[in-house]
């Protein structure tokens, strides 16, 4: 079994507040239209608005691909055993192509389940270029100790 008390983001060392974020990630044109095409079909572009001055928002689905992502890509060496669940999501405002967001992560709260695994509850929110919250979503997570 690992040792996971030396690990920067192990679930004894986790501090109850700290926030940690990732590098921004720029949407693209491309990538929001692939996107609506393949798994947004039911959202066609433009949504009945007229977009001739501008691009369309990314789908709230999009989004919350965008999350997965950035928490994967930070967290995929913690010591995570389960994500155990997602709750309260909540969408604030729309995202463009060319806007640069970012995932920033607080934890809240944990427990200590047994001598081996503990339980980190944290507030994930898509934060675009100027601070303002796209997205947020709290998440439960089992980790080891």
């Amino acid at each position: 079994m690992n040792d996971f008390a030396n690990h920067p983001f192990g679930f004894d060392k986790l501090r109850i507040g700290l926030a940690v974020t990732t590098e921004p990630l720029a949407l693209s044109i491309d990538d929001i239209r692939m996107f609506h095409q393949h798994f947004a079909p039911y959202m066609p572009l433009g949504g009945g608005r007229d977009f001739s001055l501008g691009d369309p928002p990314a789908a709230q689905a999009h989004l919350y691909a965008v999350w997965t992502r950035l928490l994967f890509d930070k967290t995929r060496d913690w010591p995570v055993i389960s994500r155990l669940g997602q709750d309260a999501v909540r969408y604030f405002r729309p995202v463009y192509a060319g806007d640069r967001i970012r995932l920033q992560i607080r934890f809240v709260a944990k427990e200590e389940i047994d001598d081996d695994r503990g339980l980190l509850i944290a507030q994930h929110d898509l934060l675009d270029e100027n601070e303002e919250i796209v997205m947020s979503i709290m998440t439960r997570t089992m980790m080891k100790r």
